[in-house]
């Protein structure tokens, strides 16, 4: 929690532009996370990604709270944007492709459980 007050400190000074601050907000969304504060995870990597566009790593980690949520079309959502973000980035963008994969099973495995038709 403490960790978490530094953070907002740090947003609050005047010394951080957009993108250092976007990057703050992405750390807090993992403290969040961390502490099960699922919400507040989410409402921080939307901020994260209001004050800074190319800030994809907001987009990957929100993908990932989302998925384990269930939310897949929300989680695919974001990690397509956090791909497009990463541009020519190629170990971002293999990470990234490696988790739409992992996604897709996830789902897919998620319609079979549910009894639904994953077509």
């Amino acid at each position: 929690m403490a960790a978490i007050g530094l953070f907002e400190e740090a947003i609050d000074s005047t010394r951080l532009g957009s993108k250092h601050s976007a990057i703050a907000w992405n750390y807090i969304g993992l403290s969040q996370r961390g502490m099960g504060n699922s919400q507040a995870a989410i409402d921080a990597f939307n901020t994260a990604l209001e004050l800074h566009s190319s800030e994809w790593q907001a987009a990957y980690n929100l993908a990932n709270l989302l998925a384990r949520e269930g939310r897949f079309d929300a989680a695919f959502k974001n990690l397509n944007l956090a791909l497009i973000r990463v541009k020519d980035r190629a170990n971002e963008r293999d990470a990234i492709n490696a988790a739409l994969v992992s996604l897709e099973k996830l789902r897919n495995k998620s319609l079979n459980t549910d009894g639904k038709n994953p077509n």
